[in-house]
């Protein structure tokens, strides 16, 4: 498969089926993070807080829910303040934050759940934040841990039982916040899976549940096209991710079957 026609297929047709789509991807926030991160700028507690709180929001819910209640969520989380949640307790979590996630039809079986991992890891966090200076060092010192690889990095921090690991974030969650944080990576989540094997780049088992090789590989055929493509990787993310998302074209497998095999 050549990758740059693979490529130019996925802008094609994004621009006939969505013609505002790279409005709708820098619109997103990722790829101006990553320009920020590799001009040398770093996060303050508070923002590292809300790009982990926004990825964990983005697990089972359409991004176009979050993006309509977004308004709200900074007076919810009192300006995304680290301290602030990391020092609420389950009850005013349970009494406060979860009925207001019902309130505005945006709750699913996995909230209070996430709301409470969400809490644990802000908790981590601060410690971190507070030893060293900064949340952002905790992302910082593993990058250098993994020659500055965000593939890596993912693995590390949804890996159980892991140094690095944070409480609620598998790998696609952790490449997510990765993503808000200016870290140039995929998001192996069950859109870009699905598209890169309908692609013919890779092959998976039958489950839902994949190994981390597989995570991997997913993130390395993202870097691969980016690469060839001469774009951010986050952007040929968020772009694939286009083409599966309801709020997109939400091409079916034989969609983008047939995509792949287009000649340009």
């Amino acid at each position: 498969m050549n990758r740059l026609e693979l490529w130019n297929s996925i802008e094609s047709r994004l621009n006939v089926s969505y013609p505002e789509w790279r409005e709708r991807i820098e619109g997103l926030g990722q790829v101006k993070a990553v320009k920020k991160r590799m001009s040398g700028a770093t996060w303050s507690d508070d923002e590292v807080f809300e790009a982990s709180l926004m990825s964990l929001l983005s697990s089972n819910m359409d991004w176009s829910k979050i993006e309509e209640i977004g308004p709200g969520l900074r007076g919810l989380f009192s300006g995304f303040s680290l301290e602030k949640y990391a020092a609420l307790q389950d009850k005013k979590i349970e009494n406060d934050f979860v009925p207001w996630f019902e309130n505005q039809k945006a709750s699913s079986r996995e909230r209070k759940k996430n709301l409470l991992y969400l809490r644990n890891t802000a908790r981590k966090l601060l410690g971190h934040s507070r030893m060293h200076g900064s949340a952002d060092h905790y992302f910082t010192s593993l990058a250098y841990e993994c020659g500055n690889d965000p593939k890596q990095m993912a693995l590390r921090l949804g890996r159980t039982g892991g140094k690095y690991k944070l409480e609620g974030f598998g790998v696609p969650l952790a490449a997510e916040m990765l993503k808000n944080l200016g870290f140039d990576v995929a998001k192996p989540d069950r859109h870009i899976r699905r598209a890169v094997e309908s692609f013919g780049l890779v092959s998976f088992r039958t489950s839902d549940r994949q190994s981390e090789s597989e995570l991997f590989q997913t993130m390395a055929v993202v870097e691969d096209i980016a690469s060839v493509a001469g774009r951010y990787i986050s952007f040929v993310d968020n772009a694939i991710w286009l083409l599966c998302a309801k709020s997109g074209p939400h091409l079916t497998d034989e969609e983008l079957r047939k995509l792949a095999l287009e000649k340009r």
